[in-house]
């Protein structure tokens, strides 16, 4: 109860004065199956980010019980798999995948939960909820080279650059991933921008020895 109360007030601290943003929402042209679908997985991946302590118990759990039968199983040749009655075989819910990997002491909801939470909200139009969700994420979890991939391209979808600019940043400097320079050029070019995409091709250019004839005809080079 203590952590949860901390992270709700992590969270609401984060979120104030986001509200504009937040709204933000796009048309899409999905059927009515598709919506039902996404709105079946946001609901999904709620669940499982708020049962993440019990999921985490349940795995820590099954993971020790297995370590036990290992230290006490006779160093002989392994019984066939033929010959083990699967009803005595007590499996994980399918869901514990989200956790397997997972540290079972750190009670954080696993980042993928809310990639995947963004990734149906953007399907469904709701650009400002999935930009929240990766918020929450970052409020939780210091580096992500997809939140920070994937917030970078939902504020292109919105037209804010520069918050844009500003994850792909983050790829660079922590990642080293100097590819994004062109991202960043696009994004200001995309703008209107153009001294500052030239600066970020130019900079992408040197650092990879790539070039894009066409896109450096586009910003005036």
């Amino acid at each position: 109860m203590f952590k949860k109360t901390i992270l709700a007030a992590t969270l609401a601290i984060l979120l104030v004065g986001c509200a504009s943003v937040y709204d933000t929402t796009l048309p899409v042209d999905l059927t009515p199956e598709q919506v039902a679908a996404f709105k079946a997985e946001i609901v999904k991946y709620d669940d499982l980010i708020i049962q993440t302590p019990a999921f985490k118990k349940l795995v820590a759990e099954k993971m020790a019980q297995e370590q036990a039968e290992a230290e006490v199983q006779p160093e002989t040749e392994s019984q066939p798999e033929s010959e083990i009655d699967p009803e005595t075989e007590e499996e994980l819910p399918e869901e514990a995948g989200f956790f397997l990997t997972s540290d079972p002491t750190d009670f954080r909801p696993p980042a993928d939960l809310f990639i995947s939470k963004a990734i149906a909200l953007e399907n469904l139009g709701r650009v400002g909820e999935a930009l929240r969700t990766y918020d929450e994420m970052f409020a939780l979890y210091e580096n992500s080279s997809v939140g920070w991939h994937n917030r970078g391209r939902l504020y292109e979808k919105i037209g804010d650059a520069a918050e844009a600019v500003e994850n792909y940043k983050k790829l660079i400097d922590v990642f080293s991933l100097t590819q994004y320079r062109f991202d960043i050029a696009e994004a200001w070019q995309k703008a209107g921008e153009l001294e500052k995409a030239k600066t970020a091709y130019l900079l992408w250019q040197k650092e990879t020895g790539n070039k894009n004839s066409s896109f450096a005809e586009k910003i005036g080079l």
